[in-house]
């Protein structure tokens, strides 16, 4: 579907809303010389001559940018490409490292669930790691895994933040804004479902729900399940905004990021 929406954009020019600009109309349009590199893929450059609401001469210019914000990434120059990446291979490339599972035994009978990283804690759902005898992290890039000690838990908002033994030196997500997720937005999990360690899952938000007096982010079409608990829900522009809680009916939610937020920073300094 991105492919398409991809080939839409570059074969149309851009005849849509890239970030603040409105496109009313393509006047003129060329190939260059220039290639774009978009998730490792070389595709020839277009330039547009546009011409904006607010101008009586066409002097805008779409900005390479402004299309990566629009797929929801961001845009580099190497010096002989510019490099777009966004998406569910934007945000495994980027977001993986900062995602963790976990293991909590009880009386030696383990129990997984997932959590992500944030200024060297782990944060998790509070019932992944509800009276656990011993609490094991496993990074994703590594088969040796490290104790953990609860910092904080917060059983009424279902949140709890682990303290490793050793340092993996694993990078923080970056916190997003779940109030500005919008219905049928497609959204990226990382989480540790069935034995399986960094699941990559490309869902939907459905809506916010309602349930016990708690506002939850609601997510359709999506593969989570046991062990998902506690692991992180991203937007495709890798930024964080939910923590996965619980699946009732093929529906999973997650705790906003935004209600998660305070707590992180009175927590973690």
């Amino acid at each position: 579907m991105r492919k398409a929406v991809i080939g839409f954009i570059l074969g149309a020019l851009l005849t849509l809303s890239i970030g603040v600009y409105a496109v009313p109309e393509v006047l003129s349009a060329r190939f260059t010389e220039d290639k774009f590199l978009y998730n490792g893929q070389e595709y020839d450059m277009r330039i547009a001559a546009v011409h904006s609401a607010d101008e009586q001469w066409p002097s805008t210019y779409i900005k390479v940018s402004d299309m990566a914000r629009a797929l929801g990434g961001k845009a580099y120059s190497t010096g002989t490409h510019i490099v777009i990446e966004s998406g569910p291979e934007f945000v495994a490339k980027a977001c993986k490292d900062s995602c963790v599972m976990i293991y909590a035994y009880q009386n030696d009978l383990p129990y997984q669930g997932s959590g992500w990283v944030y200024k060297g804690y782990i944060i998790t759902a509070e019932h992944v790691i509800r009276n656990a005898d011993r609490i094991e992290v496993f990074p994703d890039d590594s088969v040796y895994g490290a104790y953990a000690t609860v910092e904080y838990a917060d059983p009424d908002i279902d949140f709890a933040v682990l303290k490793l033994d050793r340092d993996f030196g694993l990078p923080s997500v970056t916190l997003g804004d779940s109030d500005k997720l919008v219905e049928g937005q497609t959204l990226i999990s990382i989480t540790s479902p069935s034995g399986s360690k960094n699941f990559i899952d490309q869902c939907l938000f459905s809506g916010f729900k309602d349930d016990f007096g708690k506002r939850w982010v609601g997510i359709s079409d999506t593969f989570m399940s046991g062990g998902s608990s506690g692991g992180a829900v991203f937007s495709v522009d890798g930024k964080i905004i939910g923590m996965a809680r619980m699946g009732i009916d093929g529906i999973q939610s997650a705790i906003p990021i935004n209600d998660i937020k305070p707590i992180l920073q009175k927590v973690i300094k």
